[in-house]
C-alpha cells in the first residue's frame, strides 16, 4: 500500500526531530536499532533489515524506526501534545474528504454546467484538467472540486488538531502505522464508498464537512474536560466518539 502523509502543522520538521532525539534519549544502553538510515543502524551502526521496522521516509529519506521506537515514539508524541499544546491528532483523506476528482465523460447532465464554472476566474475551488489514460482513451479530461467549507474546516480543526492528511488508493487498507500519535488521542476522517464522485455543492453551513467539525468539536471538549495531567493520560478518544455519538441519537 502506497500512503503519502503530509503534516499540516505550522510545527514541521523541527518538533519532529525534537520528538525523536527525546524518544531516544530515553531508550536501554544496548542496542536496539531503534533508528535506521538507509539500512544502517544510527547508533551501533550495524546493517539492519527492512522487515525489522517500519519505513518513514516522509519524515527523512531512507529513515526506518524499529517497532519499539513507533511504539514510544507513538505514546510520547500524543502525551506531549495533549499535556502541552490541548491538540489531539486527525487524520484526514484527501479525496473525497476535502476535495472530490472525477471524470467528464461520467458527470451528469446536472453537473455539466460546472465544466463552464471551471473556466471563470471567479471560481477558485474548482478545475478542470487531463492526465494520461491508457489505449483506448489516451488522455482523459477530470474536474477536481474542493468540499464546500473545506478552508474553514481545516482553519478551525487546525485550533485543535495536529492535522495529517493521507493519499490512499485503497480505502478498505486505512492504517495508522504512519501517524506517530498513539490510538487514543487520534481520530480519523475518511471518505464513504457512496461518496465517489460527488461533485454537487452540499451547504456551507450544514454539509458534510460542518457536521463532521461539530463533532470533533465535541469530542475535543470532551477529551480536554479534566484538569488534572494524571487523568488525561488515561482519556481516549475512542471512546468519547461513543459517547459523543450515542448522547447524540437519545436526543
Amino acid at each position: 500500500m502506497s500512503v503519502v502523509v503530509e503534516n499540516l502543522s505550522l510545527e514541521h520538521r523541527t518538533k519532529k526531530q525534537r520528538i525523536i532525539n527525546e524518544s531516544s534519549s530515553s531508550s536501554r544502553c544496548e542496542c536496539g536499532n531503534w533508528f535506521v538510515r538507509y539500512g544502517v543502524c544510527t547508533t551501533c551502526k550495524s546493517t539492519i533489515d527492512k522487515n525489522q521496522g517500519r519505513a518513514f521516509d516522509y519524515l527523512f529519506n531512507g529513515l526506518q524506526l524499529s517497532h519499539e521506537a513507533v511504539a514510544v515514539t507513538k505514546r510520547f508524541t500524543t502525551s506531549v501534545s495533549c499535556s502541552t499544546d490541548k491538540k489531539l491528532h486527525l487524520v484526514l483523506d484527501l479525496d473525497h474528504t476535502l476535495l472530490n476528482t472525477a471524470s467528464l465523460s461520467r458527470l451528469t447532465e446536472t453537473e455539466k454546467y460546472l465544466i463552464k464554472e471551471a473556466a471563470l476566474i471567479t471560481r477558485d475551488d474548482l478545475w478542470e484538467w487531463t492526465t494520461e489514460g491508457d489505449d483506448d482513451i489516451p488522455i482523459v479530461s477530470l474536474m477536481t472540486k474542493l468540499r464546500p467549507f473545506v478552508h474553514g474546516f481545516l482553519e478551525e480543526a487546525n485550533e485543535m488538531f495536529t492535522i495529517v492528511i493521507t493519499r490512499d488508493e485503497s480505502t478498505d487498507m486505512k492504517t495508522l502505522d504512519l501517524v506517530l500519535a498513539h490510538e487514543r488521542g487520534t481520530l480519523i476522517v475518511d471518505d464513504s464508498p457512496d461518496s465517489e464522485e460527488k461533485t454537487t455543492d452540499e451547504s456551507e453551513n450544514d454539509g458534510g464537512l460542518a457536521n463532521v467539525l461539530k463533532l470533533l468539536k465535541e469530542v475535543h471538549s470532551a477529551f480536554f474536560r479534566i484538569a488534572d495531567e494524571k487523568e488525561l493520560e488515561s482519556q481516549d478518544v475512542r471512546l468519547l466518539l461513543r459517547e459523543v455519538e450515542s448522547n447524540r441519537v437519545d436526543k
